[in-house]
């Protein structure tokens, strides 16, 4: 979802057209403001990361409702998998807290995934 958004792609429509094609679901939010900036800049891919363009689920631009009702329209019965980049900076620290954001992806993922229509 995320990686089909930062390449200019809508991850709704996607899930729409080729839902019943679709047997693996990788997902991925992104920081919209930054991926403008990256994308303005042509920066590029590990220094978007280290610029914060991923955020954790729910917490970005992708439409996981939108994203999850394609799904259950199509009849995906299928396994999810979160993505969430964490790349250490120069000085060694991490870009942002790994427990933290697979938390709220979790979080994320059941109430998108429990939602109905």
């Amino acid at each position: 979802t995320g990686h089909y958004l930062y390449g200019g792609g809508n991850p709704v429509d996607a899930a729409r057209r080729y839902g019943r094609r679709i047997w693996h679901v990788h997902l991925k939010d992104v920081n919209a403001g930054v991926l403008a900036r990256v994308v303005a800049d042509g920066v590029e891919y590990n220094a978007a990361v280290r610029a914060g363009v991923f955020a954790p689920i729910g917490q970005g631009a992708v439409d996981f409702r939108g994203v999850f009702a394609a799904l259950r329209e199509a009849g995906y019965g299928g396994w999810v998998v979160v993505e969430q980049d964490v790349m250490a900076g120069p000085d060694g620290r991490l870009t942002s807290d790994p427990l933290a954001n697979a938390v709220a992806s979790r979080q994320a993922v059941a109430r998108f995934a429990g939602e109905e229509g």
